[in-house]
């Protein structure tokens, strides 16, 4: 794919100099590109917005309807729709109020996907987002949960025909024959006090 030299400079600025944080790296870069590349960057222009997504989005919701695109507004809404557009996932770094979050709204509603946000503080951890070990309280009360469930499992393991009923698939049928068996053996052992220690709760 042919691209101008302007183009290869401008794209070259985004993705090289929108990774510092500092105004003075940024036109070192910048300089740079214009000298070896030989294309002038006019930022005010790169940054300029898109006026038919905006009054789309004017028009879709009313709390983007008071919108104010100033310079910095602009900037970062181009610069998270060139990520999307190349499928790339934009790391959004800026203090409280900068509309980080309402670039991602606008977005999601250009794109017609639902957002899912997630606030985070100074004092979140990973477990907040993928859960964490616990102790288990009330083993006593689990253990005679299991017990009872094995007890009315027994129980239908005694009228094994109307069990094989409800399961029509012949493959599963010979694995519970199987697992009636052992439920036999396990049941003999009880009566006889003999249980695996496997198997004693």
């Amino acid at each position: 794919m042919w691209c101008s030299q302007q183009a290869l400079a401008e794209e070259g600025y985004i993705l090289l100099a929108e990774r510092l944080r500092k105004d003075s790296e940024k036109l070192v870069v910048q300089q740079t590109i214009e000298k070896h590349i030989k294309a002038k960057i006019d930022i005010n222009r790169l940054y300029a917005g898109n006026p038919e997504l905006e009054k789309r989005l004017a028009a879709s919701n009313s709390q983007f309807s008071r919108i104010v695109w100033t310079s910095g507004m602009r900037r970062l809404f181009t610069l998270v729709e060139r990520c999307l557009q190349h499928n790339e996932a934009p790391l959004i770094v800026g203090e409280t109020g900068s509309g980080k979050t309402t670039v991602c709204q606008m977005h999601a509603e250009l794109l017609g996907m639902k957002l899912h946000m997630l606030n985070c503080h100074q004092h979140t951890e990973t477990s907040d987002f993928l859960g964490g070990l616990r102790p288990v309280r009330g083993k006593q009360a689990l253990s005679d949960n299991l017990k009872q469930s094995l007890k009315t499992f027994f129980e239908l393991c005694e009228n094994s025909q109307d069990l094989m009923a409800l399961i029509p698939d012949a493959s599963i049928q010979e694995l519970m024959l199987r697992f009636e068996s052992v439920c036999n053996e396990i049941r003999q052992a009880s009566e006889d006090k003999q249980l695996p220690t496997s198997l004693m709760v």
